[in-house]
This record gives structure tokens, sequence and C-alpha cells, in this order.
């Protein structure tokens, strides 16, 4: 296994210890959607896709995407707290809308 395959594994892993479904449904004909959920909400792509490979690179984008906002998150709050984590501080993370971001993916 590469490098890159073993790093998409690893945000791949993440988004769904994250509580994260992200799936296609069928739209019309052989045409594609994609879902997310997450805490028991469905959010639906505008987007429709022509193929799986289509709909399969957006749900990688969209794993992505999340990963990276996390990590902006981690970053973010880590300096402004010196360096420490969440859980040494012992206090909530600081919340985005990252579901209304990933909209804007598909």
């Amino acid at each position: 296994m590469n490098k890159s395959h073993r790093k998409e594994l690893e945000i791949q892993s993440w988004v769904f210890a994250q509580g994260y479904k992200i799936y296609c449904y069928p739209v019309y004909g052989k045409t594609l959607g994609i879902e997310i959920e997450k805490d028991g909400k469905i959010t639906r792509g505008k987007k429709v896709y022509n193929n799986n490979k289509q709909a399969s690179d957006a749900i990688w984008k969209i794993y992505k995407y999340l990963w990276e906002e996390d990590q902006k998150t981690t970053n973010t709050s880590r300096r402004q707290m010196g360096g420490k984590t969440m859980a040494e501080k012992k206090e909530k993370p600081i919340k985005t809308n990252s579901q209304q971001e990933q909209l804007r993916l598909l």
C-alpha cells in the first residue's frame, strides 16, 4: 500500500469515527446523488453524477474536506490554548457548521 492510499484510508476512517455516513443514492436512470448523514440528520446534495466514478470522487473530496476542516480547527484551538489539546484543557471543541460547507462540494 502506498503512502497516499494509506492517508486516504486514515482520513476515511476518521470520517466514519466522527459518525458521518456519506453515500450515493439513485436519482433517475443511471444518475446518482450524494447524501451525508450525521446524528440522524440526512442532507442531500444538489449535484447529480452520471456514473459511480464521479460520485465516488465527490465522496472522497468530502472526506478530505471534513478532515482538513477538523485539522484547521484543532490547530487553531491548540494555538489559542497555548499548545494544549482540548482534553488537556477539559474544554469543549469549537463547533463549526461543516455540514453547510459540505454542500458546497456536492
